[in-house]
Parts: C-alpha cells; sequence; structure tokens
C-alpha cells in the first residue's frame, strides 16, 4: 500500500474511523492538484485549495467504530463533510516509508455505482464562510486581521511566523468601511483581498503534525518533500 487515508466521521456519539488504501481506489485514479497559476503568468494574490482526487471500489472498506474493528460497505458511508488524513508511502530501495500528504475534507456525497469517484479539498475551504461584522473589532492591522481569520475559520497560523517579504503588514484596516463596501464576503473573499495587499498567495501549509495557513509568491506543498529530505538523512 503506498496510498493511506484515514477518514473520520461521527455517527451518532460514536467516532468512526474508515480506512482507504491501495486495493480499494482503482488503478491509477488517485490524483493531488494544487494550482497557483493558470497558462503563462504567475498569479498574485490567490487563496488556493489543494484537492484530492480518487475513485474507490464499491465495496467494503476497513474500519474502526466505537474502538473495535469491523467493515463499512462504500455504499452506505455519507462521505460529504469527512476530514480524511492522506498519507503517501515512498519506496527507499528496502521499504516504504509514508508522509502526511495533508488533510482534505470532502465536498459531496456522490452516487454510488460499481466505483464511487470521491474528490476533497484542503482547510482552505473553512474560509469559505460568511463573513459577519459581530465576529470582527473595528480596527485592524493586516497581521492582527489575519489572526482573526485563522481564529474564526478554526485554521491554524503557521507558528514559525510569515515570511518577511510580505509587504503592508503594518497597514491598518477599517472594518466598518471593509463591510459597508462589500456586503455578502466570505472569509475566503477577505483572506484573497488580504492577499493583494501582502503581495503573496495564500495557501495550507502541510507539516506532518499540523495543517497551517502561510503566505508565498509560489505555492508549493514543501512540507511533504522536507520529511522525505529529512528521514532520508
Amino acid at each position: 500500500d503506498v496510498i493511506k487515508c484515514i477518514c473520520k466521521s461521527m455517527h451518532k456519539i460514536l467516532f468512526c474511523r474508515i480506512y482507504i488504501t491501495d486495493k480499494d481506489i482503482v488503478q491509477d485514479q488517485f490524483a493531488y492538484n494544487s494550482f497557483c497559476s493558470s497558462g503563462n503568468r504567475l498569479e498574485i494574490g490567490s487563496a488556493v485549495s489543494s484537492e484530492i482526487s480518487m475513485t474507490i471500489l464499491n465495496h467494503e472498506l476497513e474500519a474502526q467504530y466505537n474502538s473495535s474493528d469491523t467493515k463499512v460497505s462504500a455504499s452506505n458511508i455519507n462521505f460529504c463533510g469527512i476530514e480524511a488524513t492522506v498519507d503517501i508511502g515512498v519506496y527507499d530501495g528496502t521499504d516504504i516509508l509514508y508522509f502526511r500528504l495533508g488533510r482534505f475534507t470532502f465536498d459531496r456525497n456522490p452516487f454510488k455505482f460499481s466505483t464511487i469517484e470521491l474528490t476533497a479539498l484542503d482547510r482552505m475551504m473553512k474560509f469559505d464562510v460568511p463573513a459577519e461584522r459581530k465576529d470582527f473589532a473595528t480596527t485592524y492591522t493586516i497581521s492582527t486581521l489575519i489572526d482573526e481569520l485563522c481564529t474564526i475559520s478554526g485554521v491554524n497560523k503557521y507558528p514559525q511566523g510569515f515570511p518577511q517579504t510580505l509587504v503592508n503588514m503594518n497597514c491598518t484596516i477599517d472594518i466598518d468601511k471593509l463591510f459597508e463596501n462589500n456586503q455578502g464576503m466570505t472569509l475566503r473573499q477577505i483572506l484573497l483581498w488580504v492577499c493583494q495587499i501582502v503581495g503573496a498567495n495564500a495557501f495550507i501549509y502541510e507539516s506532518g503534525s499540523d495543517s497551517y495557513l502561510n503566505f508565498r509568491w509560489v505555492i508549493y506543498n514543501t512540507g511533504f518533500l522536507n520529511e522525505i529530505i529529512h528521514r532520508k538523512r
């Protein structure tokens, strides 16, 4: 197995883990996509969601239910809203080492035939909720506004700090004017606006232990690659 997905869901008061591995995925039907540009132009001021997609067999999946091993029929699972923790295995010549690709939430409950097509987005999707004026103070700097967006959305801020190349981080923002001129905003739209001001793109950085909001000009998830390099050393 070189792909492991652990899907977590709540059923009444019982905690359920569903395991999806290579034997459940149709051959060559797993993909990971993360974009920071379209065409030949580098885009600045975007907040990109990484996405996984896979086609699985509609059969029984390994699971843990109320701390006991069991099996769950894929056709009986409502995938929408379930978060999957995805690990990718890399063969090092003697063994398979597993690395955390990320945490992704299935965005819909698909049609179920002999196979099931699944798509899931990383935690950037947590910003795709309405922004409500009551959740914000009156005045922020860009830096403290980012902190507030993370608090409201439940997305962790990168603990080692943002790149020093970001500009205008101390710029003062009047929240009342922001809401007055932009009715029906989402947190994601505010984050996009912040990206345009600081001259970077926002993305979810996967460290292995958790997922964090971070900013860069060019978006690439180095957490996965850094862990490979660290383990090989």
